[in-house]
């Protein structure tokens, strides 16, 4: 008996979970002739045609939509979503406020020659060679991108995304699409909760640490670290 309640119970989380997941994007509906978005008429919509594609997408035969919304320059013939990937979160350490929670959908979307992120066209990224590389970074053959941005001044060579916002070329590291100057990118490697370092300096959230020492530099838990002359809280020291 108790082994059927704790099953129903579990059952009953999922569920209600699943619930919230949807109710994060939003729900079509398809009254009589209309189509709705959060019961707001989409006006444009053909329900002859209409389909919803999961993640807040839809189309018809005419038009693709985000939250009831047309994205422009998308053909509805060849775009897809594919629900193995839904949404992520992702928490990045903050220089200023600790920690910070951003949504966003797991992977760009290609449709025909257009790159989509969160609904908007990707200026200038080109759709044939171009490739998601996790945590909002992606790249085609000529730039890197970030939460569908271009980031200038950083080679695609070897282009490899670390976690926590960090990734680095061949000669190039960078926090949250942001170069960091001075950082060594042969050497450059993370620690943890924000903290990296390379051969000569660390580094929380993109920035130097200049009093750290970088052969004793010790992160332990909570955003505080310590080295043989210093502690240190989110990257700054302790006084």
């Amino acid at each position: 008996m108790k082994s059927f309640m704790r099953m129903i119970a579990v059952a009953a989380l999922m569920l209600s979970a699943a619930a919230a997941f949807a109710q994060s994007y939003g729900r079509y509906e398809v009254r009589r002739d209309r189509v709705y978005f959060n019961g707001v008429e989409v006006r444009t919509a053909d329900v002859r045609w209409f389909s919803d594609l999961g993640y807040g997408y839809a189309k018809d035969r005419n038009h693709v939509y985000l939250n009831g919304q047309i994205l422009p320059y998308v053909d509805p013939s060849s775009f897809k979503v594919d629900r193995r990937y839904g949404p992520a979160s992702n928490v990045f350490p903050d220089k200023n406020d600790g920690y910070v929670q951003g949504w966003y959908n797991d992977g760009y979307i290609i449709a025909g020659n257009t790159v989509l992120y969160n609904g908007y066209v990707v200026t200038g990224a080109r759709a044939s060679s171009f490739k998601d590389l996790g945590w909002g970074y992606a790249k085609d053959a000529y730039t890197i991108y970030y939460c569908g941005r271009s980031v200038s001044g950083v080679s695609v060579n070897n282009f490899k995304v670390l976690k926590d916002g960090y990734a680095r070329s061949t000669y190039d590291v960078v926090y949250m699409g942001e170069k960091i100057h001075g950082a060594v990118a042969s050497s450059f490697k993370l620690i943890a909760d924000g903290y990296a370092k390379d051969a000569f300096s660390v580094f929380y959230c993109g920035e130097k640490i200049h009093e750290a020492n970088v052969n004793s530099f010790k992160v332990l838990r909570g955003g505080y670290a310590s080295d043989i002359f210093h502690a240190y809280y989110q990257g700054k020291i302790i006084r």
